[in-house]
């Protein structure tokens, strides 16, 4: 996973970290300071996405070594070997979109 995923990802959790802290009733007047929280939120946000995406990465790259043997194993007809080939090279791909959810689904 890139380095840009990542940061756009602990930068959007720390920022509505930010916002719920300051904006809500149960904080206000509770707390000398919000860069403690925040700072907690940024860290905890970065540690997720690195767990979950060495997981993530790993469960992709099995998946496709998988594929990559069944494809030479298997008498698999000309068509579906042209759509398993493109497959096969968009395997790197962008995991924010599946990061985002988990990281506010916890």
């Amino acid at each position: 996973m890139c380095i840009r995923d990542r940061a756009v990802i602990v930068v959007i959790s720390g920022t509505l970290g930010y916002l719920i802290i300051t904006n809500s009733s149960v904080y206000i007047g509770k707390l000398d300071s919000t860069v403690p929280p925040t700072v907690c939120f940024v860290v905890v946000s970065f540690l997720i996405t690195t767990l979950f995406m060495k997981i993530y990465s790993s469960a992709n790259d099995a998946i496709f070594n998988c594929l990559t043997i069944e494809m030479d194993t298997f008498k698999i007809p000309r068509k579906r070997r042209e759509l398993l080939d493109v497959i096969k090279a968009l395997r790197s791909v962008s995991y924010t979109h599946l990061t985002l959810p988990t990281i506010y689904s916890v």
